[in-house]
C-alpha cells in the first residue's frame, strides 16, 4: 500500500473526526516522514526536545522513566496506530520527561511541529481534533501517574 493511502486510512486518535477528504490537503502540506527502528533503539531520550508527534505504524514503542539510581519503569507500551510524544510536543515545555525505546521492530510516522506550513496548518488540525489529542495526552499522563504510585 502506498504511504499516502496508508496515511489517509490511519485509525489513530490524531485523525479521529477528520474525514479522509480533509486529511489529503493536510498531508500535502505537512512534511511528515517515516523511519524504521530495531528493537532496543532509542527514539528520544529523557530531556530531549520533542519536535514531532510519533505514530506507531507497526511494532511497539515503550515509554520509560528512569530514576536517579538507574532503575527503569515501563510506563506504557504504544502499539499500532497509537501516538507518542504529543504530551511534550504540544505542551508548554517540549522537553521529554521520559525515554521512548523500541520494544519490537517498528515503523514510525513522524509529524513535525515546526516550519511555516506546519505552523499554519497544525492549529486548524488541533482545533478539529484538539479534544482527541488532549484526551490521549491526559490518558498517558494518568497512566504515568498511576504507574508511579504503584
Amino acid at each position: 500500500m502506498k504511504m499516502e493511502n496508508k496515511l489517509l486510512s490511519l485509525d489513530t486518535p490524531l485523525f479521529e473526526g477528520i474525514t479522509q477528504q480533509d486529511r489529503r490537503p493536510m498531508l500535502d502540506c505537512i512534511t511528515y516522514h517515516t523511519a524504521v527502528f530495531s528493537k532496543g533503539e532509542i527514539i528520544a531520550f529523557e530531556q530531549e526536545n520533542m519536535k514531532h508527534i510519533g505514530i506507531v505504524l507497526s511494532g511497539a514503542v515503550d515509554m520509560i522513566k528512569e530514576d536517579l539510581w538507574g532503575n527503569k519503569t515501563l510506563l506504557v507500551r504504544m502499539r499500532k496506530n497509537e501516538l507518542f510524544g504529543e504530551t511534550f510536543a504540544c505542551g508548554n515545555d517540549s522537553r521529554s520527561t521520559v525515554t521512548f525505546q523500541v520494544s519490537e521492530d517498528a515503523e514510525i510516522l513522524f509529524f513535525p511541529l515546526t516550519g511555516s506550513c506546519e505552523a499554519a496548518i497544525w492549529p486548524a488540525c488541533f482545533t478539529i481534533g484538539s479534544s482527541k489529542i488532549w484526551s490521549v495526552s491526559s490518558r498517558q499522563k494518568t497512566r504515568s501517574s498511576s504507574a508511579r504510585s504503584r
